[in-house]
């Protein structure tokens, strides 16, 4: 937690400045570490100027998903390399980059952070993504580009945290 306060010293008793509200957020994946067909991701949590989920709660969407391997997984907990993450097919007729995971709270949120667990396989997790917002859902704004992800470890403990600036 010392980390989530020191990143977000600015911000105490309100948002950074440069920060939006909005109901609407993802995560916007343009490419994963290299596997052909699919990206995975669990464990995804965004964190407002006092360290809450802003996720718990809301409704979870993606561009496609893999049968049983639905949104709601990819905002869950770790249970496991086989089960209870997102994974989308980037080969399916609804795939394709980008992919993206998606939540919409019930009220606009300020997230200041946000989190990624490595899970099944390190060619599947994100490489290069995007956070972005929407006010409807339709135009989505983004807000951070982040790449050169690599280097998953993928037994639940690599939970990695970004910064939203």
């Amino acid at each position: 937690m010392t980390s989530f306060m020191a990143a977000v010293s600015a911000g105490v008793g309100g948002p950074a400045a440069g920060l939006v509200a909005a109901a609407r957020w993802r995560i916007n994946v343009t490419a994963n570490n290299g596997d052909a067909n699919y990206i995975n991701m669990v464990g995804v949590t965004f964190l407002n100027d006092v360290g809450a989920d802003v996720t718990d709660g809301a409704t979870y969407t993606s561009r496609s998903n893999i049968a049983a391997q639905v949104p709601a997984n990819g905002f869950a907990e770790w249970i496991g390399p086989t089960i209870g993450h997102w994974s989308c097919d980037v080969l399916s007729a609804s795939g394709g980059y980008p992919q993206w995971l998606a939540f919409e709270a019930a009220t606009a949120v300020t997230p200041l952070t946000f989190t990624i667990v490595g899970v099944r396989d390190p060619a599947r997790m994100p490489q290069d993504f995007d956070v972005q917002y929407s006010d409807d859902g339709t135009i989505w704004t983004t807000l951070q580009s982040y790449t050169g992800e690599t280097g998953w470890i993928l037994d639940g403990t690599d939970i990695r945290t970004f910064t939203i600036q």
